[in-house]
């Protein structure tokens, strides 16, 4: 990680910048890896803010976790992202949003997915979230990717009632 602090004391870290310099894409290139990083932190007066780039199931040779297996993938991508909100301090019940990006909707895969989200989200923390169908992902073999953003507060939440709307309204 990185840490940089600007005149206001607000400080930004880098999240993995090295991510990606091992693909084989970058053998002929001038570019080290990949031009971006696997997130953001930016530390503020009483909160960090977390910006987290896509999540896949990939391992540390960037090989596909669980081909063919969505509740794998979805198990480690979320598992991925509470080990990087674990090192600034922060946890699942942080997270705001989540987009989720699947190549398949179909009734089982939504399902799966959803189950293995029940594990790491409590009701009275459950982020916003976007479910988009993609073509495809950036590997082959991939069958979810999930970027997330946080908010970490220094002291702790303090949880408000769910609103709840009426669909009769």
């Amino acid at each position: 990680m990185y840490e940089r602090r600007d005149r206001h004391g607000v400080r930004k870290t880098v999240i993995d910048p090295g991510v990606g310099e091992q693909l084989d894409a970058f053998d002929d290139s001038e570019v080290d890896g990949l031009v971006h990083s696997n997130g953001v932190a930016v530390g503020m007066d009483g909160y960090t803010r977390v910006f987290l780039s896509g999540v896949v199931a990939l391992d540390d040779e960037e090989n596909v976790v669980g081909v063919g297996d969505v509740e794998t993938q979805t198990r480690t991508v979320l598992e991925t992202i509470e080990s990087y909100l674990a090192e600034l301090g922060g946890g699942m019940d942080d997270i705001v949003r989540v987009r989720v990006y699947v190549d398949s909707v179909a009734d089982e895969e939504f399902v799966t997915v959803h189950e293995v989200r029940d594990e790491f989200f409590d009701p009275e923390h459950y982020p916003a979230s976007t479910l988009v169908e993609v073509e495809s992902l950036a590997f082959d073999d991939l069958l979810i990717e999930v970027d997330a953003d946080a908010v970490v507060p220094d002291d702790g939440w303090d949880v408000a009632a769910p609103v709840e709307t009426d669909p009769e309204e």
